[in-house]
C-alpha cells in the first residue's frame, strides 16, 4: 500500500486543527453571548432617561449614547460624570467627550443650569438640553452608580492609567504623575478628583476616558475573561 504523500498527510492535520479551533471559539463566543444576554435582561429599564418632543434632532450616522454616573443607582439624582459616546457608522470606532458636570447649559425655557442638576431633573432633560446645545439626537441612555464602578475596578484587580497631572484630594488621597494602578474607593476619588488645580475640567475629562478605556481593554484579556 503506498503511503500518503507527506505534504497531504499535513494539510488534513492542519485542517483539523482549523476546525477543532473554530470550534472552540464558536462554543466560547456563544456562551458569551448568552451571558451578555441575561445580563442585558437583568438591566433595569427607565424609558423617563429619554424622551421625545417637537423638533427633536433626526437621527445621524453612527450612534449616540448618554452615559452619566452617580452616587446612588437612582437615575434622577445628580451627576457626578457625564459623557457623550458615539459609535461611528461601520461600528469600528469609539469616541468620548466627557462633559464637566459643573458646565452651565441653558434649559429650554431660557434658564442657565448645571449639567449635573440637569440630570436630578429626570423625564429626559440633559437628554433634550444636550441635543438641542449640540444639534445631535442621543439614541440610547444609561445611567451606572458609583457603587457598581468601584465592584468593577476591584475585580479587576485594579486598572493601570497614565496620570497627567500630580494631585492631593481634600481627604488626602495622593495621585502621583505618571503611570499609576486605581482600583475601588481610590478609582473613584480619581476620576472626580474635587481638589483645586489649574485646569481640572480638562485633566478629569482625561482621567475618566482613561480609566474607561482602562476598565474595557482589561475585560477583554483572556485571563480576565
Amino acid at each position: 500500500m503506498r503511503a500518503e504523500p507527506r505534504t497531504r498527510r499535513k494539510r488534513r492535520v492542519f485542517w483539523w486543527v482549523l476546525a477543532v479551533v473554530l470550534a472552540a471559539t464558536l462554543a466560547v463566543s456563544g456562551y458569551f453571548v448568552v451571558v451578555a444576554v441575561r445580563a442585558l435582561d437583568r438591566l433595569e429599564r427607565d424609558p423617563a432617561l429619554l424622551a421625545d418632543y417637537p423638533e427633536r434632532p433626526a437621527a445621524g450616522l453612527g450612534t449616540n449614547f448618554l452615559v452619566s454616573a452617580t452616587h446612588t443607582a437612582n437615575a434622577a439624582t445628580t451627576a457626578e460624570l457625564i459623557m457623550r459616546v458615539h459609535l461611528n457608522r461601520a461600528s469600528n470606532r469609539i469616541y468620548l467627550v466627557s462633559l464637566p458636570s459643573d458646565f452651565y447649559l441653558s434649559t429650554p425655557e431660557g434658564t442657565q443650569v448645571e449639567l449635573q442638576e440637569l440630570n436630578a431633573q429626570g423625564s429626559g432633560v440633559l437628554q433634550r438640553v444636550l441635543e438641542t446645545t449640540f444639534d445631535a439626537r442621543i439614541d440610547h441612555a444609561a445611567t451606572v452608580d458609583f457603587e457598581g464602578f468601584i465592584s468593577l475596578t476591584e475585580q479587576l484587580g485594579g486598572v493601570t492609567v497614565d496620570n497627567p497631572v500630580e494631585t492631593t484630594t481634600p481627604a488626602g488621597v495622593h495621585f502621583a504623575k505618571g503611570r499609576i494602578t486605581v482600583s475601588g474607593q481610590d478609582a473613584l476619588a480619581y476620576v472626580a478628583d474635587n481638589s483645586n488645580f489649574p485646569g481640572r475640567a480638562a485633566f478629569l475629562e482625561q482621567r475618566q476616558q482613561s480609566v474607561l478605556r482602562a476598565i474595557v481593554l482589561k475585560s477583554l484579556q483572556p485571563q480576565t475573561i
